[in-house]
C-alpha cells in the first residue's frame, strides 16, 4: 500500500504530467549533525525542538513505507500532544502507526480545502500535521507549503538514503537531468543523493537507525535516517 499511496500523492502533487527544475539552493543546506547512529530524538532535539513557542505549526514528513520514520513521528507526535499540540494525521499513517492523532484528513481526498479545514477545527490551537515527505518538503516545488499563505511553522521532514553509488541505481526515487522528467520525485531523489554522497564511506559502516541532520533553510529540518 505504501508505493500505492506514493503514486497518489505524486499524481495530486504534479499532475500526473507536470514537470519542474531542481532548484535547491545549496548554500541553504547546513550539516548539522554528522552521520552517526541515531536511536532516538534526543540528539535531534536542541536542533529542531527549540522555541516552539512562536510556532502555530509543526509539519512532521515521514516516507511513507519506511517504518522508522512512523516509529520517529509517533513519538514527536505525542510528545508535543501532552504539551497541547492538535495533532492532525493522513488516514494512511494513522493507520500504519495505530495513532490517530485528534484528527484524521487525507490531502488526496482535501488538497484545495487541507489547511481551511484544520483551521476550521482548531483555530487557535497550535498544530501538528503528519504528512508524506514528498508533499511537505521545500525541496519539492510542488511542496503544498511553497503554495500556501501558511505562516509560523516549522518542518521536520525524513528521508531515506543509498548508501553508495551502486544503492543509487536500486534507490526507489529516481533522479534525471531530463528537464520533461524533472518531477517532484525526480527533484527529491536528486537532493537525497547529492546530499549522501559526501557521507557514504561512513553511512555504509554505521548500525541501524542511523543518518545525518540538515537544516535546509530556515523552516525545514532534513533528517537523512535509516
Amino acid at each position: 500500500m505504501g508505493k500505492a499511496y506514493w503514486l497518489g500523492v505524486i499524481f495530486v502533487l504534479v499532475g500526473g504530467l507536470s514537470a519542474s527544475w531542481y532548484l535547491a539552493n545549496q548554500s541553504q543546506n547546513s550539516l548539522l549533525l554528522l552521520p552517526q547512529q541515531i536511536e532516538n530524538l534526543e540528539i535531534v532535539k536542541p536542533f529542531v525542538f527549540d522555541r516552539t513557542d512562536s510556532l502555530d505549526w509543526f509539519f512532521l514528513a515521514p516516507e511513507p513505507q519506511n517504518q522508522v520514520h512512523w516509529n520517529f513521528t509517533l513519538k514527536v507526535s505525542q510528545a508535543l500532544q501532552a504539551q497541547g499540540w492538535k495533532i492532525i494525521v493522513d488516514p494512511y499513517f494513522a493507520e500504519q502507526m495505530q495513532y490517530s492523532g485528534d484528527l484524521q484528513l487525507g490531502l488526496l481526498q482535501n488538497r484545495d480545502s487541507f489547511f481551511n479545514q484544520i483551521q476550521a477545527h482548531f483555530p487557535n490551537e497550535k498544530r501538528v500535521v503528519i504528512l508524506p515527505n514528498i508533499a511537505i518538503t521545500q525541496v519539492v516545488s510542488d511542496s503544498i507549503l511553497l503554495k500556501s499563505d501558511i505562516k509560523k511553522f516549522r518542518t521536520l521532514s525524513f528521508f531515506s538514503y543509498p548508501k553508495s553509488r551502486e544503492d543509487e541505481a536500486q534507490f526507489f526515487l529516481p533522479c534525471s537531468e531530463s528537464r520533461d522528467l524533472k518531477t517532484g520525485p525526480s527533484e527529491l531523489g536528486c537532493f537525497i543523493r547529492q546530499q549522501s554522497r559526501p557521507h557514504y564511506k561512513v553511512l555504509s559502516t554505521l548500525p541501524t537507525p542511523a543518518g545525518f541532520l540538515l537544516k535546509y533553510n530556515s523552516t525545514e529540518f532534513s533528517l537523512f535516517l535509516l
